[in-house]
């Protein structure tokens, strides 16, 4: 039974291997458009929750390609600096729709862990004023 089985086997890998060959036709391959930053940012932002689930966004910059002109809007290739007040680390990633010279890989790359220690405020001297919260009035009649 077994030496059936392997008969049968190698019968049906010997017919997969045939002779004829086919010629592959390279297309017109048109040069990559660039990204909308919101279409970046997903993409990044779905890695970054793969090393913590609290991340949140810090910062979020378009990097200039020379290869790739980018439009209004639109990068070939977006950085982004997202927060983990859980962990207190801060990480880059980079999304880049090319291979580029400057570490920059095609796709979601993520940099090296770094310390964060939560957001810096500002000092407020004692003599600024204090915001409050403003109660808006109606101006339909009673």
């Amino acid at each position: 039974m077994k030496t059936l089985i392997l008969a049968l086997g190698s019968l049906l890998m010997l017919g997969g291997c045939t002779d004829t060959t086919t010629k592959i036709e390279k297309k017109d391959v048109a040069p990559p458009k660039p990204v909308k930053g919101r279409y970046a940012l997903y993409q990044m932002f779905n890695s970054a929750r793969g090393w913590a689930p609290d991340v949140e966004v810090m910062r979020l910059n378009s990097v200039d390609m020379r290869e790739i002109k980018a439009e209004r809007g639109s990068a070939a290739a977006w950085e982004a600096r997202f927060v983990s007040a859980k962990l207190g680390k801060a990480r880059s990633y980079t999304y880049s729709i090319t291979e580029s010279e400057g570490n920059l890989h095609k796709g979601v790359f993520a940099g090296l862990e770094e310390g964060w220690s939560g957001p810096q405020e500002p000092r407020r001297h004692s003599s600024s004023p204090r915001s409050r919260p403003i109660r808006m009035k109606s101006t339909r009649p009673p």
